[in-house]
């Protein structure tokens, strides 16, 4: 807590049973087991491959080596020397946010409004399978 408190930053915790809390993990751990299956299937180095897809740019065009060296860096694929020099990458919490605001944009068109509902009022409810046999 006094650590959290003198470098201000906010600690959120989350619980390894529950994957949805982490998806960002979760997919990033995905793409990792997808590149050692298909790598060790076809005989193809694992280390080009990481390095092929940490260059590869993502929704807001910026890699993950983009984000963090701000530069791209080289891999087997040409490319010119001004790409590799060192530009720091601007907006990014900005992109990150628009990038967002657009999918809720067009998620909420297929979306409707439900009626209120009144206290004493029947409703229906679906349960899921695993509470069915309950």
């Amino acid at each position: 807590m006094n650590f959290t408190k003198k470098w201000k930053f906010k600690h959120v915790t989350n619980s390894p049973h529950y994957p949805k809390g982490n998806g960002k993990a979760e997919a990033t751990v995905k793409i990792a087991k997808n590149l050692i299956q298909k790598t060790s299937r076809n005989g193809e180095n694992l280390w080009l491959a990481l390095l092929i897809a940490r260059n590869t740019p993502n929704a807001i065009d910026m890699s993950s080596v983009q984000r963090i060296f701000s530069r791209r860096t080289r891999t087997t694929i040409p490319i010119t020397t001004e790409n590799i020099k060192p530009k720091i990458v601007d907006n990014v919490k900005e992109r990150i946010m628009l990038r967002r605001k657009n999918t809720k944009l067009y998620y909420d068109r297929g979306v409707r409004k439900l009626p209120k509902l009144n206290v004493g009022q029947e409703v229906i409810v679906k349960l899921k399978p695993e509470q069915s046999n309950k």
